[in-house]
């Protein structure tokens, strides 16, 4: 399978090649396009034929993605890929588009690929009305979580989410480790607290720890390419990241 990636942040466009390569790794890349000019160039030459499936963002450095289909006729099969949700997701599910919330996670996108090669009907891509999918998105403003509200032994108080230095998870709680050593339990899993983070501040370690930025002290490489990431908290051990997320980490340091 030939694939194409239209993705305008680069930390984004490398983990999800990263995570495509783990998951079908006789797959091949074509391309990683950040632009809507660039890609109604890309898909109006040859090459466009051999291309059999499609991983899209909505938001390109010059423009919605939609308004490629105004101008080049895109018959492979596509995944969009989007930070909106709820009315947004509502017109995806509608116009049967498959979609995955970014950040993009390892088995939803490993599900969605088995979907598309258990198919059996022919791509509507040009029966989907992406205007609607558009004004849902346009209706919407992504918002992340700013504090939480902590239960006390005598009374409820806030928890800034600037305070938190990690998160981490340990037989199904989620514990906030602050700056200051204290530490809350969350009701709330890593997995739905990860796209509440705004993913300029937090980063998913690994399967039970997320970090802020302002939290990492150091890093260096590690046997079989992980990397062992240093925290400025000196209780906290150090922290191994694999090497499927090691390049999106240096990546993420420095945007």
């Amino acid at each position: 399978m030939n694939y194409l990636i239209i993705e305008d942040e680069m930390y984004n466009a490398e983990m999800l090649e990263l995570m495509v390569q783990t998951l079908r790794p006789e797959w091949n890349l074509m391309d990683k396009i950040d632009k809507v000019s660039t890609a109604v160039e890309w898909f109006s030459s040859p090459k466009a034929e051999n291309c059999d499936v499609i991983f899209m963002d909505i938001q390109l450095k010059d423009g919605i993605s939609f308004s490629i289909f105004d101008q080049v006729h895109i018959p492979q099969p596509i995944i969009f890929t989007t930070a909106f949700n709820q009315y947004a997701i509502q017109a995806f599910e509608v116009n049967s588009v498959d979609y995955l919330l970014k950040p993009v996670d390892e088995n939803k996108l490993s599900k969605s690929i088995e979907k598309l090669e258990a198919s059996k009907t022919p791509n509507k891509s040009e029966q989907i009305d992406y205007q609607l999918i558009l004004s849902a998105i346009q209706g919407e403003k992504k918002e992340y979580r700013k504090r939480f509200l902590i239960h006390g032994v005598q009374a409820f108080f806030k928890l800034d989410v600037s305070e938190i230095a990690y998160l981490k998870s340990e037989v199904n709680i989620t514990t906030a480790v602050l700056f200051s050593g204290k530490e809350h339990i969350l009701n709330h899993t890593l997995e739905s607290l990860e796209s509440q983070l705004d993913p300029k501040d937090f980063f998913r370690v690994n399967r039970s720890c997320i970090v802020n930025i302002q939290s990492i002290k150091s890093f260096e490489n590690h046997f079989g390419g992980k990397l062992a990431v240093f925290l400025t908290t000196s209780e906290q051990p150090e922290i191994m990241i694999s090497r499927l997320k090691a390049n999106s980490f240096k990546m993420w340091i420095d945007q």
